[in-house]
């Protein structure tokens, strides 16, 4: 962190809190990263169809994500 810091780094990406501090695992993993006295950010990754294409791959694709990864279709 040191050699980030010497070198002008002034983000760094911690993979996220766990939301549930309840166990004490979790909650001292958040500690640790909190210590280094970041800010958490939201964010949000997601796919949007904006087209006709879009509407019609989407639902095809999950589709084909749920067969591959052995999962149940939505719904059963």
């Amino acid at each position: 962190m040191l050699r980030f810091k010497e070198v002008g780094i002034e983000r760094y990406d911690w993979g996220g809190l766990f939301e549930d501090e309840s166990v004490p695992e979790n909650a001292g993993i958040n500690r640790f990263k909190k210590d280094f006295g970041g800010q958490p950010v939201r964010t949000y990754d997601c796919t949007v169809p904006v087209t006709l294409r879009g509407r019609i791959w989407l639902p095809l694709r999950d589709a084909w994500r749920r067969r591959n990864s052995g999962q149940p279709a939505a719904g059963r």
